[in-house]
């Protein structure tokens, strides 16, 4: 094999028998005579040659674009917003927290004043219904919640499920609709 580079372009050139007799030779390549091999001519020789723009070829990953955290927290006038990414959380269209996800949600909320009253709002994107995101956002609210009693019984909870009905971002995109699906944890402090 021969490999030569010319300006962002690798030309790959294969020197073998494998193409050129590959149909009219024996089935394994334990069986090829190595010493009685046909000769090449051009034409499968220049069949035996591409070319590859490395441009396209490869390409760096970004791990800060791939890799998304479950919860992202916010402080604003005195008020702390736990924002859990709902596609990381919940399975489509489901609304049941797995159990690993409990301790993130305990560390999520630990913050909170004892005590104190703490809101939690469900929120979809537009696909689907409307009154099926609103049962989805309520359900996903819930759960939350659930999981948030379990880590801190004294927080006083309030549930509501905001449907599609205040979206973060548009809904014309895939990005703009996963950030939409969240459930949202607010508390003073």
């Amino acid at each position: 094999m021969s490999v030569t580079r010319h300006a962002g372009r690798l030309t790959v050139a294969i020197l073998g028998c494998g193409l050129v007799l590959g149909s009219a030779g024996p089935a394994h390549a334990a069986d090829w005579d190595l010493d009685n091999l046909p000769a090449v001519d051009a034409q499968a020789l220049a069949n035996s040659v591409g070319t590859f723009t490395l441009d396209y070829s490869v390409s760096a990953w970004n791990l800060d674009y791939s890799v998304q955290d479950l919860a992202t927290t916010t402080h604003t006038t005195g008020q702390t917003v736990v924002t859990l990414n709902a596609d990381i959380l919940f399975d489509f269209a489901k609304a049941v927290v797995p159990a690993t996800a409990g301790a993130r949600i305990a560390t999520a909320v630990a913050k909170a004043p004892k005590g104190s009253a703490v809101s939690i709002g469900g929120h979809t994107d537009d696909v689907g219904t409307p009154a099926n995101n609103l049962t989805l956002s309520q359900a996903r609210a819930q759960a939350v919640a659930v999981a948030v009693k379990q880590a801190r019984p004294d927080l006083v909870l309030t549930v509501k499920g905001f449907g599609e009905g205040t979206p973060v971002a548009g809904n014309s995109t895939d990005a703009g609709r996963s950030e939409n699906r969240r459930v949202e944890i607010r508390f003073t402090g």
